[in-house]
């Protein structure tokens, strides 16, 4: 029997980027295809002589992140990408990465917070101005609060004994199931004054 060994849990940018194996490129295909089409280009140019494209493809690679693309994580992705639009002069999308990469930690916090929003049923605080550290407490405010919305099958329930208790001319059940539901549906007052928007 073969001994198991844990993998390393990686979380948002520190994640190594994709595209080994029988998954096809990926990331780091991608980029190895940019760096192979910034060094066709600047040789046609004239601008690289002596420079094997592998030795290109680590210099700017390591020159934009630190690291060389084989070694690189999901928070270098955006500068690596924006390092050789730049060199093959598309600056438009260069530029675009480049922000892309400075906005990173806010872009996944608000992602997070959103997909988190949307699971519990709550609107989205839109946290204008909010810094990352602000939105990732209001994630975690919402996280901890206890679930807010009631499960299906509970409501449904009460919903089939309702119609029941209406059905057998039972008015004053029915009035209460009917508040039990409508307490389930919707959040306590005490729990929203926990979550700061």
């Amino acid at each position: 029997m073969k001994k198991k060994f844990p993998f390393p849990s990686y979380r948002g940018s520190q994640r190594p980027l994709t595209g080994q194996g029988s998954k096809g490129p990926g990331q780091k295909g991608y980029l190895a295809q940019l760096a192979k089409e910034a060094f066709v280009f600047l040789t046609a140019k004239g601008a690289i002589e002596g420079e094997t494209e592998k030795e290109f493809r680590q210099r700017e690679s390591i020159e934009a992140c630190g690291r060389r693309i084989s070694e690189a994580v999901n928070g270098d992705f955006e500068l690596i990408e924006a390092r050789f639009l730049m060199l093959m002069g598309r600056t438009k999308r260069a530029l675009e990465s480049a922000i892309k990469a400075d906005t990173n930690p806010e872009r996944q916090a608000r992602f997070k917070l959103a997909e988190l929003c949307k699971e519990r049923g709550l609107d989205v605080p839109a946290l204008e101005g909010a810094s990352v550290k602000r939105i990732w407490a209001v994630f975690f405010n919402i996280k901890n609060a206890p679930k807010r919305k009631a499960s299906a099958a509970d409501t449904s329930k009460l919903t089939a004994e309702m119609a029941k208790a209406v059905k057998e001319e039972r008015y004053e059940d029915a009035a209460g199931l009917k508040k039990k539901i409508e307490a389930l549906l919707k959040p306590d007052a005490a729990d929203d004054d926990d979550i700061p928007f």
